[in-house]
């Protein structure tokens, strides 16, 4: 019976080398269901790659739009519009000289910035330059500014004399040879019996750029800081200047602007006019009294 039931069964022996694979011979194997890991990870890998160039463009379309080269900074999209500037320089100008308020006086219209003033002296008023005598008009001018500062002083005058030379003359870009001819020879007397370090006038070279320009009732004028020159009125050419000199410049013969007196001879009539800047005045306030006395008119 024992041996019966050990011819059926297999031996261990037999077990084991029949679970042994055999050289040369495979193995089967079951495969199982599974997602392929290596193919959803070069995917993503592709679309992160793709991001990164995107960007990468999207920085460097940026870095060129706004790159300035080393030493021409606003020569980008920064640089301003030169329309722009002059607008802006325009709009400058007419604040540093801008005039917001009208003058009517009895003789004289002008306007002036704010706050600034005009005071007018009539009938020997405003001027110590007169002779004893009774006067009608206009005999002096003051301008003022907001702080109640005298910068111009204009006043009558009369019964003054003097010899018609020069000791100095301004001389401009476009003032002629021939001009300066002339004041040189208003004083040829003069200097044939004086000492020759005393020779004149002595002629005041003055630049472009180094004066400002402005006109008064019947004057054009030109100022250097706080000093004030004339064109000669006998010069009705526009593009020369013709520096008034001595007393010339120094008491103005108005073709417009006068006044009268009784001489006790009569009525008669008075044009002469001393005009000077008072005191130092600020550089701010110096162009503005330019645009005052442009502004001035005559009722």
């Amino acid at each position: 019976m024992e041996s019966d039931l050990n011819q059926g069964a297999p031996s261990m022996e037999n077990a084991v080398k029949t679970e042994a694979p055999k050289e040369g011979v495979a193995t089967p194997t079951v495969a199982t269901a599974s997602k392929p890991k290596g193919k959803g990870l070069k995917t993503v890998l592709i679309v992160l790659g793709v991001m990164l160039l995107l960007g990468a463009a999207a920085y460097a379309g940026y870095y060129f739009a706004n790159y300035e080269p080393a030493g021409e900074e606003g020569s980008s999209s920064d640089t301003p519009d030169p329309d722009g500037e002059e607008e802006d320089q325009d709009e400058k100008e007419e604040d540093a000289v801008a005039l917001s308020s009208d003058f009517v006086g009895d003789y004289i219209t002008a306007q002036l910035p704010e706050g600034w003033s005009i005071v007018e002296y009539v009938d020997g008023d405003g001027t110590d330059m007169l002779m004893d005598a009774e006067y009608q008009g206009l005999t002096g001018l003051s301008i003022l500014t907001d702080e109640d500062e005298e910068v111009l002083q204009v006043y009558a005058v009369m019964g003054i004399g003097g010899i018609d030379i020069c000791s100095s003359v301004g001389r401009f870009s476009d003032t002629p040879q021939s001009y300066i001819d002339v004041i040189n020879g208003l004083t040829t007397d003069y200097n044939l019996s004086s000492d020759p370090d005393e020779a004149m006038p002595t002629v005041t070279v003055i630049a472009d750029g180094d004066y400002t320009e402005f006109s008064f009732i019947d004057f054009r004028g030109r100022r250097v800081e706080s000093s004030l020159y004339w064109n000669d009125l006998d010069n009705a050419n526009v593009d020369e200047f013709h520096p008034l000199c001595g007393l010339s410049a120094g008491v103005l013969s108005f073709d417009t602007l006068s006044f009268e007196y009784d001489s006790g001879m009569g009525t008669e009539t008075g044009s002469s006019y001393g005009v000077k800047i008072i005191g130092n005045p600020d550089e701010e306030v110096l162009p503005l009294l330019d645009e005052v006395m442009s502004s001035i008119t005559l009722n």
